[in-house]
């Protein structure tokens, strides 16, 4: 859904392809990333949510039959060896050390040197091309010859001419949440059918507002959910600062999915209980 009234969306959407282009002029690397891989025509991405595990052991004997893409800290997770992912997506800006945030150094770093440590097989990382100023990621890696790391465009692009810009790699939809940048990396790849696991997405129930009226959120993922139900962090933004940070993530689905259809590749998602909306749901693979 549009966030403005229809009546004046052309004159939102006319600035936001301005200053897209903007973007795409001080920001973007003008060539395409190389696609990934491909021992299959399908993938699975591996998101970040208590579902996954779930899912994971109910297809357990049919993930051969997928090329699967691991997220954020997937590598520290008993997981990551169990099923040995190829494929890795970056996109927070944690990940190559941001001075903004420094509480997340130390499981930053706990999940590259696990990355560096125990991966014994083929795997390509991709990461923003805003990485690559950041020497810290090569040291950690540079002993481990299984890892290759691959550089893409992050540069979001909103506005006019959304389907061309995409398929030119100039810019892609906002990267919103991890899960944006991974599927959108997928369609790249040419991938004929994408399937999503533990995409829960179902931030809503788990944001409230404290006695002081700061807003927090029980942000639990597959690897420590047992840890994180008694904790809550502090979001660090206002109620409506918060709800529109989902707006943009549920509303970049619909455009991915946009760009999916007109590349002929089918996404779906395989948490029946998900709050992304746009994706049919298959449970089992």
């Amino acid at each position: 859904m549009p966030l403005y009234d229809k009546r004046i969306q052309p004159f939102y959407k006319f600035w936001d392809t301005f200053f897209s282009i903007i973007r795409i002029t001080s920001q973007t690397k003008f060539h395409k990333t190389p696609p990934m891989l491909h021992k299959h025509e399908k993938c699975l991405i591996l998101g970040t949510g208590p579902s996954l595990i779930d899912t994971l052991e109910n297809n357990r004997d049919r993930l051969n039959n997928y090329d699967l893409i691991a997220l954020n800290h997937f590598a520290k997770s008993p997981e990551y060896v169990k099923y040995h992912p190829e494929k890795y997506v970056l996109c927070d800006p944690a990940f190559w050390f941001d001075e903004s945030y420094k509480e997340h150094f130390q499981k930053v770093d706990h999940t590259y040197r696990s990355m560096a440590e125990v991966t014994k097989w083929p795997l390509e990382l991709y990461l923003p091309y805003q990485a690559k100023k950041c020497n810290k990621i090569g040291e950690y890696l540079k002993h481990n010859p299984n890892i290759s790391i691959i550089f893409y465009n992050k540069t979001k692009y909103e506005g006019y001419g959304q389907n061309f810009i995409y398929k030119k790699q100039w810019g892609m939809p906002r990267a919103q949440n991890i899960l944006n940048a991974a599927l959108t990396l997928a369609i790249y790849s040419n991938y004929q059918r994408i399937y999503l696991a533990g995409a829960d997405n179902d931030w809503i129930k788990n944001v409230w507002v404290d006695k002081e009226n700061k807003v927090r959120i029980n942000d639990t993922h597959f690897y420590d959910y047992k840890e994180m139900t008694q904790y809550a962090r502090e979001f660090g933004m206002s109620i409506d600062e918060t709800m529109l940070c989902f707006y943009f993530a549920f509303s970049t689905y619909y455009k991915i999915n946009e760009f999916a259809q007109k590349n002929g590749v089918k996404i779906s998602n395989t948490n029946p209980l998900s709050y992304i909306d746009v994706f049919p749901k298959h449970p089992v693979l």
